[in-house]
């Protein structure tokens, strides 16, 4: 077999070398040097230090003859406060409510009316969404009481690079922010972290109805947004 020539041999080699950095580069490496505590004490710090911030929770793998939140869309205030929309199942049918939620208040526009009324969310099965944004007993909570964190791999989230945490809540812990689950035993979550410290994913995966394995997936977005929630008015 004859030689190949010198200037081929260099074109082959940085192609090569630029296929591995290419393949490296889709799978960015995890900040081997961060630690998992300080990672998670900054996100929370930046979650609860937020003017406003958008989430989408979205459920997985829930079973089909329960009464359960599928999907909550929204803008959220440390108020707490939040006004969205949640995808609710119940009886084995879908539906989707306008809610409204200021503290302790909370308002929809139930599949039967036209206008928001006042409810009581516990009555359907489903939390305030309010206090998925209260500092010292929402979503943020979550990152003060996570057992054995460690770090994980990095991953891409659309063009952001995240670093992982990954680690164990205490299933009581869940029960009180989301209002489902058991209240023994312990949940794995996985946080997505971005550059500037800022929780971006939430992942909360467990047996969370009736022994079966299922997840929430949460996305924050829009740090920093400027949300204006009223008392809406009622009919």
């Amino acid at each position: 077999m004859g030689k190949i020539p010198g200037m081929r041999r260099r074109t082959l080699l940085i192609g090569a070398l630029t296929l591995v950095a290419g393949c490296n580069s889709a799978r960015p490496a995890p900040r081997s040097t961060a630690d998992p505590k300080t990672l998670l004490a900054a996100a929370r710090a930046n979650l609860n230090a937020a003017s406003g911030v958008h989430i989408d929770m979205v459920g997985a793998d829930i079973p089909k003859d329960i009464s359960a939140v599928l999907t909550a869309r929204g803008d959220g205030a440390p108020t707490p406060a939040w006004k969205g929309r949640i995808k609710l199942q119940t009886k084995g049918v879908e539906v989707f409510i306008p809610i409204v939620a200021i503290k302790d208040d909370v308002w929809a526009t139930l599949p039967w009316n036209d206008h928001m009324t006042k409810i009581d969310p516990a009555h359907y099965k489903s939390p305030n969404p309010a206090m998925y944004f209260d500092k010292d007993k929402g979503l943020s909570s979550l990152l003060a009481v996570v057992r054995d964190p460690a770090i994980g791999d990095s991953r891409r989230s659309g063009d952001t690079i995240l670093q992982t945490v990954i680690g164990t809540v205490p299933a009581s812990e869940i029960r009180r922010v989301l209002g489902v689950g058991a209240t023994t035993g312990s949940y794995d979550l996985t946080f997505g972290i971005d550059d500037a410290n800022r929780l971006i994913t939430l992942r909360i995966e467990g047996p969370l109805f009736k022994d079966t394995t299922c997840r929430y997936d949460v996305t924050f977005s829009k740090y920093g947004e400027r949300v204006a929630i009223d008392p809406p008015e009622v009919g």
